[in-house]
């Protein structure tokens, strides 16, 4: 693996990180592959860059509930939810997560359609109402 920082034209921070073909059978052999930002790129900012690879993104998700904990904010560029309209589907992600500004929430991603966040309070509420919903459903 090579890691590398350096200035983009133009402007902007530039951070590269160039995989062999032993570190792709690693990703792919279930290992992720850990980058400190101090130590390994010589960043001035405390953290990691963690690659993970699998065969689908909930695989991947599942992999990652190990790396993460409940203070992680999990961001996801939304170009990569986007599809024409015709080929959209309605992808649902949810997470606990906790910022400054708004502290504790659970957050829910529906991906280019939009997200929204609510406290666990209102989490709890609901989930209640979803399962008497279901229990009406399944009387139906």
């Amino acid at each position: 693996m090579i890691k590398f920082t350096g200035d983009v034209k133009g402007g902007g921070r530039l951070i590269g990180l160039g995989l062999s073909r032993n570190n792709c059978e690693r990703l792919l052999d279930h290992k992720p592959i850990e980058v400190d930002l101090r130590e390994d790129l010589a960043l001035p900012w405390k953290g990691k860059i963690v690659l993970l690879a699998d065969e689908t993104e909930q695989a991947l998700v599942h992999s990652m509930r190990d790396l993460i904990d409940e203070d992680t904010i999990v961001h996801a560029d939304p170009r990569l939810a986007e599809a024409p309209p015709s080929q959209e589907k309605l992808r649902l992600q949810v997470c606990a997560t906790r910022d400054e500004a708004h502290g504790t929430f659970v957050m829910f991603n529906f991906g280019s359609r939009g997200r929204f966040g609510l406290t666990p309070e209102q989490a709890r509420a609901m989930a209640d109402l979803i399962v008497e919903e279901a229990k009406k459903a399944e009387q139906l």
